[in-house]
């Protein structure tokens, strides 16, 4: 029944997989994980490769560039 689990961010920018939210990496974080949802973090940069759900859409904010 938790619906919070500590996760554990190596260095860099990470983005929630289900809410596009941006979180700074080499910290432990307090994600929230109802029972049918794993938290799940893409570092920035990451490309994803496989088959997604059709209704999944990623973020705007994923999907913009790294100017630096």
């Amino acid at each position: 029944g938790a619906y919070y689990r500590t996760v554990k961010l190596p260095r860099g920018m990470w983005y929630d997989l289900w809410t596009g939210e941006a979180q700074t990496g080499d910290r432990t974080i307090t994600a929230y994980a109802p029972p049918q949802q794993t938290p799940v973090y893409i570092q920035a940069g990451a490309v994803l490769s496989g088959k997604v759900a059709d209704s999944f859409r990623l973020t705007d904010s994923m999907l913009q560039e790294d100017d630096t």
